[in-house]
């Protein structure tokens, strides 16, 4: 077997990612949306191909059959004045979720701003035409919290918190407004169509109440949250 990584305590193979992930509390059937980045774990040894593959095979192997994996796409395309194109867009989030969209066999979310690819067992329980917001009802993070599904932030705790911005649509907060952006969504099929989408974005010369070391505390708090070490990450 390859080794896949060179971290500073040695070879790290693909058991050993399973292991880690197994350690975390994943079991088969759950529902996982996973936020990476990945320069952080080390020296890779592997092509890029076949280190993105093993990671996701990793994955899938422990949810199994009865699991689903989710990954955010974002392109903000909307936002960036852009069609938003649902098979040529590329993801803006890190090299695994444009493979992993790349992989095919699952399905990704109409929002041309917050699209996410879902794969696996439960990938038809998530909507994926356009809803009037990002984070509305039915949404993916909606959906993920009426599945008891789980978030993982694969090689940072610092970066991946957008689902606070789905609790504080929900919470309605003071300091975001909705601001509608507007565009043409290409579908799979290569047919075009107007749309609108509203975003909940944050009002000019004002702090958030959730900044991520609050975020961390609290569901520390809640026994929500769980670090491990990997490779060069903790």
């Amino acid at each position: 077997m390859k080794a896949l990584l060179k971290s500073h305590k040695g070879l790290v193979y693909q058991k050993d990612l399973e292991l880690a992930l197994r350690t975390l509390g994943l079991h088969q059937g759950d529902t996982l949306c996973i936020h990476s980045e990945l320069f952080k774990f080390g020296e890779i040894l592997v092509s890029k191909k076949e280190f993105l593959q093993s990671i996701l095979d990793s994955f899938f192997k422990i949810v199994g059959e009865q699991g689903t994996i989710i990954m955010p796409t974002f392109t903000y395309s909307f936002n960036r004045y852009k069609d938003y194109d649902k098979i040529h867009s590329k993801s803006t989030m890190g090299i695994l979720s444009e493979y992993f969209r790349l992989t095919g066999g699952g399905v990704r979310t109409d929002d041309p701003v917050f699209s996410f690819f879902i794969k696996g067992f439960r990938q038809n329980d998530f909507k994926k035409g356009l809803l009037k917001t990002c984070f509305s009802p039915h949404c993916v993070y909606d959906t993920l919290v009426k599945l008891k599904g789980k978030i993982i932030l694969f090689g940072t705790d610092k970066l991946g918190y957008t689902f606070s911005h789905f609790t504080e649509q929900k919470a309605k907060v003071s300091y975001r407004f909705f601001k509608e952006f507007k565009g043409v969504i290409i579908d799979e099929n290569s047919k075009s169509k107007q749309a609108k989408i509203q975003c909940y974005l944050r009002k000019e010369n004002t702090k958030s109440d959730l900044d991520v070391e609050k975020q961390i505390a609290i569901l520390k708090e809640n026994d929500n949250f769980k670090r491990i070490e990997f490779a060069n990450a903790c």
